[in-house]
């Protein structure tokens, strides 16, 4: 992939430095639309993943009297 990725490694150097520099940097920073892409696609996956077991879940808490 050497010099055909989409992303452009000094934008991604600045973004770091902004994310460092910044009050509230993020625990996780994606760079590139790739990268935004692979993480809302595991997201969703995981978000699903929850949905079905909700059920399951929710039977663990104690029952209220």
């Amino acid at each position: 992939m050497d010099g055909k990725q989409l992303g452009d490694p000094v934008l991604g150097a600045r973004a770091i430095l902004t994310a460092v520099d910044s009050d509230t940097p993020p625990l996780q920073l994606l760079l590139g639309s790739d990268a935004l892409r692979r993480a809302r696609e595991k997201l969703d996956a995981v978000i699903d993943e929850i949905d079905r077991w909700e059920a399951i879940t929710r039977s663990t808490d104690f029952q209220s009297t």
